[in-house]
């Protein structure tokens, strides 16, 4: 017959090994949360496609390409300094656009920023950023 007293170290280790896990997992998953890439995030929604899309950084641009109409793309994008995004795109009518958007990027930021196009303008920017840790 087992000792009532002697499965307790076991129960004792078996608590601190999942305690420590948990921690290990809680710290890893904010990590992981605040080190997150740089997201930006187009959407058209003007009643035409855009074409030949590019967005510009501080450091890079990244060719979108053609976007049709209510179409949502988002790209991770590497700023090696504090600027804003400009997009440029050709409309409809052939005319050839640039806009500076209204956010700031970096590369010591994390999240996403969020920016609505139609044929002709910038209609609205959510910029959701952190700071890396």
């Amino acid at each position: 017959m087992t000792e009532p007293n002697a499965t307790r170290p076991n129960q004792f280790f078996l608590r601190m090994l999942f305690a420590a896990v948990s921690v290990v997992a809680v710290i890893s998953a904010i990590v992981y949360l605040l080190n997150r890439p740089l997201t930006v995030t187009i959407r058209n929604t003007g009643k035409d496609q855009l074409d030949s899309v590019v967005v510009s950084y501080s450091g890079g641009s990244f060719k979108i390409g053609d976007m049709r109409s209510r179409e949502r793309v988002t790209i991770t994008v590497h700023p090696t300094a504090e600027s804003n995004i400009s997009i440029e795109f050709r409309n409809f009518s052939g005319r050839e656009l640039r806009h500076d958007v209204d956010c700031r990027v970096g590369p010591a930021l994390s999240g996403n920023v969020s920016i609505v196009i139609t044929g002709t303008s910038v209609e609205t920017v959510e910029q959701n950023t952190y700071p890396k840790l």
